[in-house]
């Protein structure tokens, strides 16, 4: 099950967050059927979308990340969920 941690002190000014996202993480790469390599750089990119959201105010945001490489490593298969468009 994953999870998202949010700590505030309480007489400091200091704020945390943590996140455990292995089931989302997992998903994605049997989805995308991604190499391993891959398969680290997609579930840091899905962990940080998912704690972008959780701190986000409002219900109409929207949270965009795009990657910046020079080939579409994510996926080896030719429709995915994630699609990446080399820059040129």
């Amino acid at each position: 099950m994953d999870q998202i941690v949010r700590v505030i002190a309480k007489d400091a000014p200091v704020k945390a967050m943590a996140i455990s996202a292995r089931d989302t993480v997992q998903r994605a790469r049997a989805i995308h059927d991604c190499w391993p390599v891959a398969s680290a750089a997609l579930g840091r990119l899905l962990m940080a979308a998912s704690m972008m959201g959780a701190v986000m105010k409002g219900e109409d945001g929207a949270v965009t990340l795009e990657t910046a490489g020079q080939e579409a490593v994510f996926t080896k298969q030719e429709v995915a969920l994630v699609r990446l468009y080399p820059r040129f």
